[in-house]
């Protein structure tokens, strides 16, 4: 998320040029002959969900055109436990770009507890021995069918066609969601979900149980793709095929892609390499007959000069910094010191969190947002 080194001096000048500049980027006006760049349209509203009291779940739907009518992908970004309240939906902005450059609506879905969701999240614990893995994430599952219920009766929405998409834990409530699906939930798509894998092994509980994800029985078998960076921290390709086996060893269907590495440890793959998972999804989708093929230019990124004396670590970071989604901060230090912070719910949690990342007391924001 961020990475710390210390170190480069700035000027003041500077600090407010690249605040013009990225102000002026994001007012660029939608596609034209003129500014032939792709500028999705975006509504930002509240889910209804009496769990999540009279703040809902906070929502950013993306749509190609502001008019038109378009099938729709829900997608919703993991946990991070004490920083669910600082993460937004900006984080996945970037993914969702990916999916509305091929014709989908997309909603950005904050879980309760969440973002600026109400309610509180109810924390899901796999036990040893316990049956019926698949819906061990029910209660983040029920957030998904809420804003499914919500999103399919609206204007613009092809309610024919539905998705889900889920990063990290998110990535487990996306296939517990599809267990007992809705009608027109057509496939899901589980990214680096971290299933409790030690309960299935007969070395760490002393009751498992081989059968851990119950028979399907007459569920019905909603198309599922879990994909997975071979670097992933908390997830080795040992452990995620051993739970797949399980998983069709207990009558389920998944395709597993387990595709090159991303960042440090592979736990940013959905929200910062669309390049590494997109093909994966679009063989998926083309392989379901689900739009898959873009039909909008590459979304412009802004063209911004990177702070003088960084490494070629600290560039690479500002050049990925510049394609992440709001809001988001790059801070910078003497010496060549930086960090950056994306995906955060404000643009003074963002620039704060970069500085304190970065080192409070010498560092300053050298690009952010504008609010």
């Amino acid at each position: 998320m961020s990475q710390v080194e210390r170190s480069i001096s700035h000027t003041a000048g500077m600090l407010l040029a690249i605040s013009i500049a990225l102000s002026a980027i994001a007012a660029a006006q939608p596609a034209s002959p003129s500014n032939p760049g792709f500028d999705p349209y975006k509504r930002e509203f509240k889910i209804p969900m009496a769990e999540a009291g009279t703040d809902g779940l906070q929502t950013w739907l993306f749509t190609p055109s502001k008019t038109g009518k378009f099938p729709l992908v829900l997608m919703m970004p993991s946990r991070y436990d004490k920083l669910d309240r600082k993460i937004g939906p900006g984080e996945l902005q970037p993914a969702a770009r990916w999916f509305v450059r091929r014709g989908w609506a997309v909603a950005i879905v904050m879980g309760r507890g969440s973002g600026a969701s109400g309610g509180q999240r109810v924390q899901w614990i796999a036990n040893c021995g316990q049956p019926g893995l698949e819906s061990v994430a029910e209660p983040d599952a029920l957030d998904f069918r809420a804003a499914y219920d919500f999103l399919t009766v609206q204007t613009g929405i092809d309610a024919s066609r539905v998705i889900a998409v889920g990063d990290r834990n998110a990535g487990v409530a996306v296939v517990t969601f599809a267990v007992k699906p809705p009608p027109a939930l057509k496939a899901v798509i589980s990214l680096a979900a971290p299933w409790p894998s030690e309960v299935l092994h007969p070395w760490a509980c002393k009751h498992h149980l081989p059968g851990s994800f119950s028979p399907q029985g007459n569920d019905p078998q909603i198309p599922t793709l879990w994909i997975y960076a071979r670097n992933d921290h908390w997830d080795k390709p040992k452990e995620i095929n051993y739970v797949h086996d399980a998983w069709v060893a207990a009558g389920r269907e998944a395709e597993l892609s387990i595709v090159d590495k991303s960042d440090t440890d592979g736990t940013l793959l959905f929200t910062q390499a669309p390049a590494l998972w997109g093909p994966v999804v679009e063989q998926f989708l083309t392989g379901h007959g689900l739009p898959a093929v873009a039909l909008y230019p590459e979304i412009p990124v802004p063209q911004l000069q990177p702070p003088p004396g960084l490494g070629s670590d600290g560039l690479k970071a500002f050049a990925k910094f510049l394609t992440l989604g709001p809001y988001k901060a790059f801070a910078i230090g003497p010496n060549g010191g930086w960090a950056s912070v994306s995906g955060r719910v404000s643009k003074k949690v963002a620039e704060q969190e970069a500085v304190n990342h970065c080192g409070p007391s010498i560092c300053r924001v050298y690009a952010s947002d504008p609010q």
